[in-house]
């Protein structure tokens, strides 16, 4: 653990020190950054998207559903009604 915290720290250190040297530094990592949250929002709206479609079908059979079974409630009870009685 303590060698990870050491990297990490050495890592840190580099990028701070190549963010404050090198011009073409701080542009590749804005592109990067960029497109990398670019990347994020549009899995994220995606992702979105899919769950919405996937609960509005879920939704869609559930009301074919319910709406078949009350029409078939339905003819059950008029074939009740109108049969003669005995």
């Amino acid at each position: 653990m303590i060698a990870l915290l050491v990297m990490l720290r050495r890592f840190l250190h580099v990028i701070r020190d190549a963010w404050k040297s090198d011009e073409a530094f701080r542009t590749l990592l804005a592109v990067v950054v960029s497109l990398l949250l670019s990347g994020t929002v549009f899995f994220t709206i995606v992702y979105i998207f899919v769950g919405l479609g996937v609960i509005g079908g879920f939704i869609n059979v559930l009301a074919k559903h319910t709406f078949a079974r009350r029409m078939r409630g339905a003819g059950a009870s008029e074939d009740k009604e109108g049969a003669p009685s005995s």
